[in-house]
C-alpha cells in the first residue's frame, strides 16, 4: 500500500470509489477493517438500479491501469483488495443458462447462493447426494421457466408448497425458544445464531471482537452509506445513531432487524410473546426465506426448529431459515409456543403493569424506566406484580 493510500486509512477510516462500468454513475464506499467482499457487493447491489436483480457471484470487479479484475473469497476483507482512495469499476457478468444461480439444501429447504457450499442454516453440504440432485433439478426449471418454481426446492416444500397439510408423517420440525445471553447485545446474538450459524459450540460471549459487536459495526455502516436512512427514520442524527449503536450497552429493535434483512436477504419476522403480535421485517422485499425471534418485551431470542427424531437440546442441527410461503403446520406450533410462553408469563409487558427486576428487586412502573434499568445495569429478567 503506498504511502497516499496509508494517510487515507489513518484512524481506520477507508473509502473508494466506485463506477458503475454501463451508466457511469458513481457512489463512495466507506468501510473498516471489519469489511468484507460479500459487504461490499451488497452495497453494490442497493446503491445501482441496474444490479437490483443481479446475483451476487455476477458481478465483475476492476482496479488499475491497465485494469486488472478482482476475485476473491465472499469473507475477503476489502481492505486487503482496494487501497483507500482507489476507484472500481463494475460492471454484470452475463450468466449461463445452464450455470445454477442458487441450490437448494434438501435436508432443510434453504435456498443458498450459489458459491456457498455448506448450507447456512442447517450445515449440510452442498456436495451431498441429495442437494446435487435438487440442484440438477432447479437448473433444468430455471432454464424451461425462466424461474425457480422447481418442484425440488428441498424436502419441506415438496410436501407443503401444494398445501398437502394432511400428510402428518412429513410433518418433520418442531418450533424451539434457544435462549440468548442478556447482555444488551441480545438482538445481534440471536442474528449471530440464526443467520451466522453461530450455535452450539460455536456461540460467542460478546466482546470488542465477538460476532455481535461486528454486526453493529455492520449496522453502523450500513446507515452510514445509505440515503434513506435519515434522522426521521433513526430518531437521531446519523452520527449519533452509528455512536449509539456501536455501544455494546445499547440495544437493538425494528431498525437493525430492517437492516439485517436487507443484509441478508431474508425476512426477519419478530415475534412479541405478550401479544402475539408477528413484525416481519423485510416482508415487501421479496425475499425467499424467513427466519425468526422471539421478543419479550426487553430481550430477544431465537426461534429456530428442530427435525423430529433429533435431540431438541443439540442446537447444531437446528433449521433456523425456511423457504417462503411457511408450512401451516409450522405457522401452527410457533403460535402453540407462544402460547405456552405467554402462560409462563415470558415476557414483560411495558404498559402501565408495575414491574420487578428479579435479579436487584427494584420495582417499576410503565415502559421508561424497565428499560432504563435494564441499559444501566444489564439485567433483563423482569416480572409483573399486582398493582
Amino acid at each position: 500500500m503506498d504511502e497516499k493510500a496509508r494517510k487515507h486509512n489513518k484512524g481506520g477510516r477507508m473509502r473508494i470509489k466506485l463506477v458503475n462500468k454501463k451508466t457511469n454513475k458513481s457512489v463512495v464506499y466507506n468501510y473498516n477493517d471489519t469489511n468484507t467482499f460479500y459487504d461490499l457487493k451488497q452495497f453494490i447491489i442497493a446503491s445501482f438500479e441496474t444490479f437490483k436483480q443481479v446475483n451476487l457471484n455476477n458481478i465483475q470487479f476492476e482496479t488499475g491501469r491497465p485494469a486488472s479484475e478482482i476475485i476473491a473469497d465472499d469473507n475477503a476483507a476489502v481492505r486487503s483488495l482496494l487501497s483507500s482512495g482507489s476507484m472500481c469499476m463494475v460492471s454484470k457478468i452475463k450468466q449461463l443458462t445452464n450455470e445454477p444461480i442458487e441450490w437448494h439444501c434438501s435436508m432443510c429447504t434453504l435456498i443458498n447462493i450459489a458459491n456457498s457450499n455448506i448450507c447456512a442454516a442447517c450445515g449440510s453440504t452442498k456436495n451431498d447426494k441429495n442437494n446435487n440432485d435438487n440442484n440438477t433439478a432447479t437448473t433444468s426449471s430455471s432454464n424451461n421457466n425462466g424461474n425457480n418454481t422447481s418442484k425440488s426446492r428441498g424436502h419441506l416444500n415438496d410436501n407443503y408448497v401444494n398445501n398437502n397439510d394432511n400428510k402428518n408423517s412429513d410433518k418433520q420440525l418442531n418450533a424451539v425458544r434457544r435462549i440468548i445471553p442478556s447482555d444488551n447485545s441480545c438482538l445481534f446474538n440471536a442474528i449471530a445464531y440464526i443467520l451466522e450459524g453461530r450455535r452450539g459450540r460455536k456461540r460467542e460471549k460478546t466482546t470488542t471482537a465477538s460476532i455481535a459487536t461486528r454486526l453493529r459495526d455492520r449496522v453502523a455502516l450500513t446507515v452510514t452509506n445509505g440515503n434513506q436512512w435519515t434522522p426521521a427514520v433513526l430518531g437521531m442524527e446519523k452520527k449519533s445513531y452509528v455512536k449509539y449503536i456501536k455501544d455494546v450497552n445499547k440495544w437493538g429493535g425494528g431498525i437493525e432487524c430492517n437492516i439485517f434483512a436487507d443484509i441478508y436477504h431474508v425476512e426477519v419476522c419478530a415475534i412479541d410473546i405478550f401479544t402475539k403480535q408477528r413484525y416481519c421485517f423485510g416482508e415487501s422485499s421479496g425475499f425467499k426465506r424467513r427466519a425468526f425471534l422471539l421478543y419479550t418485551g426487553t430481550h430477544y431470542d431465537a426461534l429456530t426448529f428442530t427435525k423430529k427424531g433429533k435431540n431438541s437440546k443439540d442446537e447444531d442441527s437446528d433449521v433456523c431459515m425456511l423457504d417462503l410461503p411457511i408450512p401451516q403446520y409450522i405457522n401452527d406450533d410457533i403460535e402453540k409456543l407462544v402460547d405456552q410462553l405467554r402462560a409462563l408469563k415470558q415476557f414483560t409487558n411495558l404498559g402501565n403493569f408495575n414491574t420487578q427486576c428479579c435479579v436487584c428487586y427494584k420495582k417499576f412502573q410503565g415502559q421508561k424506566g424497565v428499560i432504563d434499568h435494564a441499559q444501566n445495569s444489564g439485567h433483563q429478567n423482569f416480572s409483573e406484580i399486582p398493582n
